[in-house]
């Protein structure tokens, strides 16, 4: 399951969900939610810096 599927998921999940007839199972949700958000902005963050890298390595090669 990609995370984008996951995240949609478990927002599906809370805005089916009443948070104070099901308190319980309404934060396992979102905290589930704000895992996937997390992880997906880690995600993004280790790309770019994969990229910077990239492009540090090329320089060096150049450099050569």
């Amino acid at each position: 399951m990609k995370i984008d599927d996951a995240l949609a998921a478990f927002e599906q999940n809370v805005s089916m969900l009443n948070p104070q007839s099901d308190p319980v199972q309404w934060n396992l949700n979102r905290g589930l939610a704000n895992l996937c958000e997390a992880v997906k902005q880690l995600q993004i963050q280790q790309r770019r810096q994969a990229t910077q890298l990239d492009e540090i390595q090329s320089k060096l090669r150049q450099l050569r």
